[in-house]
């Protein structure tokens, strides 16, 4: 496997979202904290600032298969 990591920009958003919506319950736990609901992970998704906050991603294939946003 090929795994490509970058930083992740405002046109990534809908790969971040799908990302996040793909994760099982336990994965959502451990990502933030507590199960989280679809609704819920799409708002964080969209609060995301691409611009000014540090996200990076890691993908395989075109995929998003991981990402770590953050604040700067």
């Amino acid at each position: 496997m090929q795994y490509r990591f970058a930083s992740l920009a405002p046109e990534d958003e809908a790969a971040v979202a799908l990302h996040f919506l793909t994760l099982d319950e336990e994965d959502r736990a451990l990502g933030f904290g507590a199960c989280t609901s679809d609704a819920t992970l799409v708002n964080y998704t969209q609060d995301l600032n691409f611009n000014r906050d540090v996200a990076e991603g890691v993908w395989d294939a075109g995929r998003l298969i991981g990402c770590q946003p953050g604040a700067e």
